[in-house]
């Protein structure tokens, strides 16, 4: 079988990832990289032992034009997804992946939505954490029955809403079977990620009641106002994803391993997150979904889910009250949480100097 061609835009580290993992996969090979600058370019060339037949340049449309990828992989800034989207449709390409969240906006977000629908493109996001160990074992447990039926979920994390209030919503969903929002009701505190410079704009603290179509109750509180995990020490990676059942219950951490508690006792273990260890099985997910074996299960369909309720919860914050789901109608949340939301600092749950550095404090 012919290999799928690959092009990555975006020659950051994760960038470079995507890279170097595409390529130790035997149904693909890298055909084309871009990025805006020329130095990066070469640098990962060099890094990766590119050949010269390799497709590169600066000008995303042109090299994606001339190389045609069955897969358009980008990795760039959350402002510029709709960009990137389009011309994966219009280079013809198989498939397209790319970072998380979807957008920043539930109106760019509808738009990439149709235009996926329409092209009939496949789309994965990147939520990698999901292949790690840790993150394995929780789900394993789950499944194993051994803290009876799921009746509640709940994450919460450090950094800010843009940047892991999917990751939070992917993760303990899929704990609980992947089940859709019925309504949501949420509030928000802290501008000064709405002016961020790695442009993940968002509210710098965001928290959030789910109710499932399953019955399935969820709990969310990511940013600043997040409870600390103290056994943690990477800021970062001060995440916690849990989900509780009618005999116990179980967690896993970001960077701290993971644990549960059954009638049978506790089981733990060790357990953080490696994109060089996570990587290889979102990269296997891919081939398959291509091949027809399965679907991925970072697909759009489920990465939407995440992304309206995560939005509806703005919705929330910004309006008062409950907001049902499905996410139809688009707005523009980020302008209007600079217009509304109160211009005192965040509080924070704990003192530390990242907390003070990221949220200006």
């Amino acid at each position: 079988m012919a290999k799928y061609s690959v092009m990555v835009i975006g020659l950051g580290k994760r960038g470079g990832h995507h890279v170097q993992h595409f390529n130790a996969h035997p149904d693909f090979e890298v055909t084309a990289v871009c990025d805006i600058n020329e130095k990066q370019i070469d640098a990962v060339v060099q890094e990766h032992n590119l050949p010269d037949s390799v497709v590169r340049g600066t000008d995303a449309k042109s090299v994606a034009m001339e190389a045609k990828p069955d897969v358009l992989a980008f990795m760039t800034l959350p402002n510029i997804r709709k960009m990137f989207v389009e011309l994966g449709a219009e280079c013809g390409a198989k498939m397209i992946a790319f970072e998380k969240p979807v957008a920043l906006t539930s109106e760019e977000g509808l738009e990439i939505k149709e235009i996926i629908e329409k092209s009939g493109l496949k789309a994965v996001l990147s939520y990698q954490h999901r292949y790690g160990t840790h993150y394995q074992a929780v789900k394993d447990i789950v499944d194993s029955g051994k803290i009876g039926e799921v009746t509640d979920i709940y994450a919460n994390a450090m950094g800010w809403p843009a940047h892991m209030f999917t990751h939070m919503l992917h993760y303990s969903r899929w704990y609980a079977g992947n089940p859709k929002g019925e309504w949501v009701i949420a509030n928000a505190a802290g501008k000064n990620k709405l002016s961020s410079p790695d442009h993940h704009l968002s509210p710098d603290y965001l928290a959030g009641i789910v109710n499932f179509e399953n019955g399935v109750h969820g709990v969310y509180e990511v940013g600043a106002g997040q409870p600390d995990v103290k056994h943690v020490g990477k800021w970062f990676g001060k995440n916690r994803i849990g989900v509780k059942g009618t005999k116990g219950y179980a967690e896993a951490y970001t960077n701290g391993g993971y644990k549960a508690v059954t009638p049978e006792g506790v089981i733990e273990g060790e357990g953080a997150m490696d994109y060089h260890k996570d990587m290889p099985g979102y990269i296997q997910d891919i081939a398959d979904d291509l091949n027809g074996v399965q679907p991925h299960p970072c697909n759009f369909e489920n990465a939407w889910e995440n992304f309206s309720i995560w939005q509806s919860m703005y919705r929330s914050a910004l309006d008062g009250g409950q907001v049902s789901l499905p996410l139809t109608e688009g707005r523009n949340e980020v302008e209007e949480f600079r217009k509304t939301l109160r211009d005192t600092p965040v509080l924070p749950s704990f003192e530390s100097d990242e907390t003070k550095e990221q949220f200006g404090l």
